[in-house]
């Protein structure tokens, strides 16, 4: 792979910017559909594609009465990439189908830890840093994805192809990024990947945390949104909405951390090494200059233990990011795989910030 994810630009209604996406990409979310199914099946078994097809069926109905854009939007990327709309729901939303298709089979969850978060003050406001990891066959399918819709702010984000946003910024000055949560429950609502283009049209912080509260999820979800100068960290419980708010700065590795949401810990196999991780990210962010440039702190970041170099299965850090909300910036790496000497440039890309009443 290329230290560099292919960029897309997507303009129009909803509809208009999915049916560009899916023909723009349509390799690339074809061939990340056919992975994420074959990992699905070899996890759970074959019956599993099943089972995510009712599941994705699910999902689409809630979608069509609480976020009927996203599913004009997605269930066009589908059409034009030629598959059907479950698999891209496979391809996109792997985690939280795979949560709800293990519950199914009564199997524990994928141990597997992924992204971190770390939200720090610096000389230019509240900025985050942080990973997305997936497993590495998946890495591939990582993009660059600005959105420019009809109506509503614009958005520039990493993701995976396919869809529109996972990691990124708004022109409203709003940050947003997203960590995988494993609850004792799971419920019927939608996965984190479909909620995103709907929260994401707020125009304002308050505007999108008050949007990402009501909107029900099939699984658990931790986000971090933050703006200039404030920052709101929700960890999402199926079945249990609004999602808890944690106010505090502090590093996020896959596991519940307020004393409300932590009796519902789904993941036990794992807590251990993901709050070590969490140490790390705290000693990190100490140990960070006030000024530093955001080249320097995903170098300082891209040295630290948190980064996954795994291959095949194993989980794998596809990209290292830093948005920073209050410029409407974007920095990026795509670290190199395990045994590979090198040192990746830090790709810039920025999106035009206008608050609303401005």
């Amino acid at each position: 792979m290329t230290n560099r994810p292919v960029e897309i630009t997507l303009t129009g209604s909803p509809k208009e910017m999915g049916a560009q996406h899916g023909s723009l990409l349509r390799e690339q979310i074809g061939n990340l559909a056919e992975i994420r199914c074959e990992l699905l099946g070899r996890l759970y078994g074959l019956a599993a594609l099943e089972t995510a097809k009712l599941v994705a069926e699910s999902m689409c109905s809630v979608m069509a009465k609480r976020t009927p854009e996203a599913l004009a939007e997605t269930t066009a990327t589908a059409r034009s990439a030629e598959i059907p709309f479950w698999k891209l729901l496979v391809a996109g939303a792997f985690s939280d189908i795979s949560d709800v298709v293990s519950r199914t089979f009564r199997i524990k969850p994928n141990p597997h830890l992924e992204c971190t978060l770390l939200p720090l003050r610096t000389s230019k406001g509240v900025v985050i840093l942080g990973t997305w990891d997936s497993h590495a066959s998946a890495v591939d399918s990582l993009i660059l994805c600005r959105r420019q819709p009809a109506s509503g702010p614009e958005t520039l984000a990493l993701s995976t192809a396919g869809w529109p946003m996972q990691q990124g910024v708004t022109s409203a000055g709003v940050g947003f990024a997203i960590a995988n949560l494993v609850a004792t429950t799971v419920s019927s609502g939608v996965s984190y990947i479909a909620a995103l283009p709907h929260v994401c049209s707020g125009k304002s912080l308050a505007a999108v945390c008050k949007r990402l509260a009501r909107v029900p999820h099939a699984s658990a979800r931790y986000y971090l949104i933050c703006s200039e100068s404030t920052q709101r960290s929700l960890e999402i419980i199926p079945g249990r909405q609004p999602g808890v708010t944690v106010d505090d700065l502090q590093c996020h590795t896959n596991h519940f951390t307020d004393a409300v949401t932590e009796q519902y810990e789904g993941r036990t196999s794992t807590i251990r090494t993901s709050r070590e991780r969490q140490v790390l990210g705290v000693a990190f962010s100490e140990q960070s200059p006030w000024h530093a440039s955001a080249e320097q702190r995903i170098h300082d970041f891209a040295q630290s233990a948190m980064i996954q170099r795994g291959q095949g299965d194993d989980d794998r850090t596809g990209a290292i990011f830093l948005i920073t909300p209050a410029s409407g910036d974007l920095h990026f790496v795509v670290p190199a795989p395990a045994g590979e000497d090198d040192t990746p440039e830090v790709v810039h890309r920025n999106i035009s910030i206008c608050r609303e009443g401005e």
